[in-house]
Protein backbone atom coordinates (compact mmCIF):
# COMPACT_ATOMS: atom_id res chain seq x y z
CA UNK A 1 0.00 0.00 0.00
CA UNK A 2 1.23 3.48 -0.79
CA UNK A 3 1.92 5.82 2.04
CA UNK A 4 -0.34 8.83 2.47
CA UNK A 5 2.63 11.08 1.55
CA UNK A 6 3.10 9.20 -1.73
CA UNK A 7 -0.63 9.36 -2.44
CA UNK A 8 -0.61 13.12 -1.88
CA UNK A 9 2.04 13.51 -4.63
CA UNK A 10 -0.10 11.69 -7.21
CA UNK A 11 -1.94 14.07 -9.53
CA UNK A 12 -5.72 13.94 -9.52
CA UNK A 13 -7.45 12.26 -12.44
CA UNK A 14 -9.83 14.31 -14.51
CA UNK A 15 -12.41 12.82 -16.83
CA UNK A 16 -13.82 14.62 -19.83
CA UNK A 17 -16.59 13.29 -22.07
CA UNK A 18 -15.35 13.39 -25.65
CA UNK A 19 -18.51 12.19 -27.40
CA UNK A 20 -21.86 10.59 -26.59
CA UNK A 21 -24.54 8.69 -28.51
CA UNK A 22 -22.08 6.53 -30.44
CA UNK A 23 -23.93 3.22 -30.03
CA UNK A 24 -22.06 0.02 -29.21
CA UNK A 25 -18.32 0.17 -29.85
CA UNK A 26 -15.87 -2.73 -29.87
CA UNK A 27 -12.54 -0.90 -30.16
CA UNK A 28 -10.88 2.47 -30.53
CA UNK A 29 -7.51 3.59 -31.83
CA UNK A 30 -5.91 7.05 -31.89
CA UNK A 31 -5.82 8.26 -35.52
CA UNK A 32 -2.58 10.25 -35.02
CA UNK A 33 -4.41 13.45 -36.04
CA UNK A 34 -6.09 14.27 -32.72
CA UNK A 35 -9.07 12.00 -33.24
CA UNK A 36 -10.00 8.36 -32.82
CA UNK A 37 -10.90 5.46 -35.07
CA UNK A 38 -13.86 3.46 -33.78
CA UNK A 39 -15.13 -0.02 -34.61
CA UNK A 40 -18.88 0.40 -34.35
CA UNK A 41 -21.02 -2.68 -33.87
CA UNK A 42 -24.18 -0.57 -33.97
CA UNK A 43 -23.34 0.98 -37.34
CA UNK A 44 -21.39 -1.99 -38.79
CA UNK A 45 -18.59 0.35 -39.71
CA UNK A 46 -15.16 1.71 -38.91
CA UNK A 47 -15.70 5.35 -38.04
CA UNK A 48 -13.57 8.40 -37.31
CA UNK A 49 -14.26 10.59 -34.29
CA UNK A 50 -12.75 14.00 -35.04
CA UNK A 51 -11.35 16.32 -32.34
CA UNK A 52 -14.49 18.49 -32.74
CA UNK A 53 -16.71 15.52 -31.76
CA UNK A 54 -18.09 14.86 -35.25
CA UNK A 55 -18.25 11.22 -36.39
CA UNK A 56 -17.95 10.04 -39.99
CA UNK A 57 -17.99 6.56 -41.52
CA UNK A 58 -14.72 5.49 -43.12
CA UNK A 59 -15.83 2.07 -44.36
CA UNK A 60 -18.74 -0.33 -43.86
CA UNK A 61 -17.70 -3.46 -41.96
CA UNK A 62 -19.85 -6.26 -40.55
CA UNK A 63 -19.28 -6.52 -36.78
CA UNK A 64 -15.75 -5.04 -36.73
CA UNK A 65 -13.36 -5.99 -33.93
CA UNK A 66 -10.02 -4.67 -32.66
CA UNK A 67 -8.29 -1.89 -34.63
CA UNK A 68 -4.49 -2.14 -35.00
CA UNK A 69 -1.98 -0.01 -36.89
CA UNK A 70 -0.05 -1.88 -39.59
CA UNK A 71 2.33 0.68 -40.99
CA UNK A 72 0.19 3.61 -42.20
CA UNK A 73 -2.88 1.40 -42.61
CA UNK A 74 -5.27 -0.13 -40.09
CA UNK A 75 -5.83 -3.87 -39.76
CA UNK A 76 -9.15 -5.01 -38.30
CA UNK A 77 -11.32 -8.14 -38.18
CA UNK A 78 -14.92 -8.41 -39.35
CA UNK A 79 -17.49 -11.00 -38.30
CA UNK A 80 -17.13 -10.45 -34.53
CA UNK A 81 -20.75 -11.55 -34.12
CA UNK A 82 -22.20 -13.62 -31.26
CA UNK A 83 -24.40 -15.81 -33.50
CA UNK A 84 -21.54 -16.56 -35.92
CA UNK A 85 -19.23 -17.47 -33.05
CA UNK A 86 -21.79 -19.77 -31.41
CA UNK A 87 -22.43 -21.51 -34.76
CA UNK A 88 -18.67 -21.64 -35.59
CA UNK A 89 -19.30 -19.88 -38.93
CA UNK A 90 -16.14 -19.04 -40.87
CA UNK A 91 -17.34 -15.80 -42.49
CA UNK A 92 -14.92 -13.54 -40.59
CA UNK A 93 -12.14 -11.65 -42.34
CA UNK A 94 -9.15 -9.45 -41.65
CA UNK A 95 -9.35 -6.16 -43.53
CA UNK A 96 -6.59 -3.66 -44.25
CA UNK A 97 -7.90 -0.07 -44.36
CA UNK A 98 -6.07 2.69 -46.21
CA UNK A 99 -7.09 5.89 -44.43
CA UNK A 100 -6.08 8.13 -47.34
CA UNK A 101 -8.47 6.41 -49.77
CA UNK A 102 -11.01 5.09 -47.22
CA UNK A 103 -10.85 1.72 -48.97
CA UNK A 104 -10.35 -1.64 -47.32
CA UNK A 105 -8.96 -4.79 -48.88
CA UNK A 106 -9.33 -8.33 -47.64
CA UNK A 107 -6.13 -9.50 -45.96
CA UNK A 108 -7.44 -12.94 -44.90
CA UNK A 109 -10.76 -14.79 -44.88
CA UNK A 110 -12.20 -17.90 -43.27
CA UNK A 111 -12.07 -16.72 -39.64
CA UNK A 112 -14.61 -17.48 -36.92
CA UNK A 113 -15.71 -14.55 -34.74
CA UNK A 114 -12.34 -12.75 -34.81
CA UNK A 115 -12.31 -10.25 -31.95
CA UNK A 116 -9.04 -9.24 -30.29
CA UNK A 117 -6.10 -8.65 -32.62
CA UNK A 118 -2.35 -8.10 -32.33
CA UNK A 119 0.51 -8.19 -34.81
CA UNK A 120 3.71 -9.94 -33.74
CA UNK A 121 7.26 -8.78 -34.41
CA UNK A 122 7.45 -11.15 -37.39
CA UNK A 123 4.34 -9.53 -38.92
CA UNK A 124 1.98 -12.44 -38.18
CA UNK A 125 -1.46 -11.45 -36.93
CA UNK A 126 -3.18 -13.22 -34.04
CA UNK A 127 -6.93 -13.06 -33.39
CA UNK A 128 -8.95 -14.19 -30.40
CA UNK A 129 -12.40 -15.72 -30.28
CA UNK A 130 -14.95 -15.90 -27.47
CA UNK A 131 -17.46 -18.54 -28.57
CA UNK A 132 -17.95 -21.81 -30.41
CA UNK A 133 -16.01 -25.04 -30.62
CA UNK A 134 -12.26 -24.68 -31.01
CA UNK A 135 -12.27 -21.13 -29.73
CA UNK A 136 -8.51 -20.80 -29.36
CA UNK A 137 -6.16 -18.21 -30.86
CA UNK A 138 -5.85 -18.09 -34.66
CA UNK A 139 -2.55 -17.10 -36.33
CA UNK A 140 -2.50 -15.45 -39.76
CA UNK A 141 0.86 -15.52 -41.55
CA UNK A 142 2.42 -12.21 -42.58
CA UNK A 143 3.24 -13.28 -46.13
CA UNK A 144 0.59 -13.74 -48.83
CA UNK A 145 -1.49 -15.82 -49.10
CA UNK A 146 -1.68 -15.24 -45.30
CA UNK A 147 -2.05 -18.87 -44.23
CA UNK A 148 -4.51 -19.30 -41.35
CA UNK A 149 -3.62 -21.58 -38.45
CA UNK A 150 -6.82 -22.16 -36.48
CA UNK A 151 -6.20 -23.12 -32.85
CA UNK A 152 -2.57 -21.98 -32.98
CA UNK A 153 -3.23 -22.04 -29.24
CA UNK A 154 -6.13 -24.03 -27.85
CA UNK A 155 -6.78 -21.73 -24.87
CA UNK A 156 -10.57 -21.37 -25.01
CA UNK A 157 -12.77 -18.30 -24.58
CA UNK A 158 -10.13 -15.72 -25.47
CA UNK A 159 -10.75 -12.01 -25.98
CA UNK A 160 -8.17 -9.46 -24.81
CA UNK A 161 -4.72 -9.91 -26.32
CA UNK A 162 -1.48 -7.92 -26.05
CA UNK A 163 2.21 -8.31 -26.87
CA UNK A 164 5.16 -7.13 -24.80
CA UNK A 165 7.64 -6.19 -27.54
CA UNK A 166 10.62 -6.25 -25.15
CA UNK A 167 10.13 -9.82 -23.93
CA UNK A 168 8.38 -11.16 -27.08
CA UNK A 169 5.57 -12.43 -24.88
CA UNK A 170 1.92 -12.53 -25.89
CA UNK A 171 -0.73 -12.26 -23.17
CA UNK A 172 -4.34 -13.34 -23.58
CA UNK A 173 -7.33 -13.29 -21.23
CA UNK A 174 -10.54 -15.27 -21.02
CA UNK A 175 -13.97 -13.64 -21.12
CA UNK A 176 -16.77 -15.93 -19.99
CA UNK A 177 -14.74 -18.32 -17.82
CA UNK A 178 -15.33 -18.21 -14.06
CA UNK A 179 -11.97 -17.55 -12.36
CA UNK A 180 -10.52 -16.59 -15.75
CA UNK A 181 -6.81 -16.75 -16.33
CA UNK A 182 -4.29 -14.69 -18.26
CA UNK A 183 -2.03 -16.88 -20.36
CA UNK A 184 1.46 -16.00 -21.60
CA UNK A 185 3.10 -17.32 -24.77
CA UNK A 186 6.59 -16.70 -26.10
CA UNK A 187 6.41 -15.74 -29.77
CA UNK A 188 8.95 -15.14 -32.52
CA UNK A 189 10.79 -11.89 -32.96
Amino acid sequence: YASSAAAARCPAWHEKTVATGLGTLESLLPDNHGGMLLSSTTHNAVERLRPNGKVSTLVAASSPGELVWRGKRVLFPTGDDFADGAASNTNGTLQLLDLSTKKSTTYARGLTMPNGLVVGGDGAAYVTRDLGSGSGITRIAAKAPHKITTNWSTVADTNGIAINRHTHTMYVDQTFTANATIGAFEIGR
